[in-house]
């Protein structure tokens, strides 16, 4: 699996969570990233260990508290390309993002203040 590095975390949502193939939406049940307000925003890397062309990415959110304030705005990226961004609608299970096949090593989510969610899956294009 993907090597995956964060800004920051807390409550115990550390980052390698959204890579354990468990799309679990309720934070409290342990599978899900959490980080709190940040001076220059949260990420969440996915290092994809060679350059990949990527068609999307498919960012799984949380489902119980606080769901659009932690996940609404979150920016994906596949290296420096912007992919687009998540626009929060309550209850859907996963965003897919878009990619167009962007050549890139890596994948990032990131967001301005809170940032939270339960499981990231780059697909190659």
């Amino acid at each position: 699996s993907a090597k995956v590095s964060s800004s920051a975390a807390m409550f115990g949502g550390v980052a390698g969570l959204v890579t354990d193939g468990n799309v679990e939406s309720n934070f409290f049940r342990g599978s899900c990233y959490f980080a709190g307000p940040a001076q220059n925003g949260n990420w969440v890397k996915l290092d994809l260990g060679k350059e990949t062309k990527v068609g999307s990415v498919a960012v799984y959110p949380r489902l119980d508290y606080y769901a659009y304030e932690v996940i609404h705005g979150a920016e994906v990226r596949a290296g420096d390309h912007l992919c687009g961004a998540i626009n929060y609608q309550a209850g859907k299970l996963f965003y897919q993002i878009d990619c167009d096949g962007t050549t890139a090593s890596e994948s990032t989510v990131s967001k301005t203040g809170w940032l939270s969610l339960c499981e990231i899956v780059v697909h190659a294009a």
